[in-house]
């Protein structure tokens, strides 16, 4: 329907605004980059910024992901799939969050109107 459409379109627009504005004020305001800027939060407050590397996240995922860790996630993708109509939500996000390349850059993926190709 048209309003439907609107509707979609319009939400998409603000998620769009809102996603870029925030991801802009990570670095700008609050200076969260490997080099804050002298008058961001971050900045003003000498706080380094300390990056993980690969085998620190990897081991922070195997401690926390579903992927590794699935028991204290049960209920949560049994409650999520329920709702979906059976389908494995969390795995379905989960393979779409790895279509993008690991060192893009935020402001570098492209959305997409997910409701148009479904």
């Amino acid at each position: 329907s048209n309003l439907q459409d609107v509707v979609m379109e319009t939400s998409f627009a603000a998620q769009q605004y809102t996603q870029r504005e925030q991801e802009k004020a990570l670095i700008d305001v609050v200076g969260a980059v490997p080099n804050p800027g002298p008058d961001t939060v971050f900045g003003k407050n000498k706080v380094r910024v300390a990056t993980l590397s690969d085998a620190e996240i990897l081991k922070a995922e195997k401690m926390c992901s579903p992927e590794y860790n699935p028991k204290p996630w049960e209920e949560w993708r049994e409650r999520l799939s329920k709702m979906s109509g059976g389908q494995d939500v969390y795995k379905e996000i989960f393979d779409i969050a790895r279509e993008i390349p690991k060192n893009t850059q935020v402001a570098d993926v492209q959305a997409r109107r997910w409701w148009q190709t479904a």
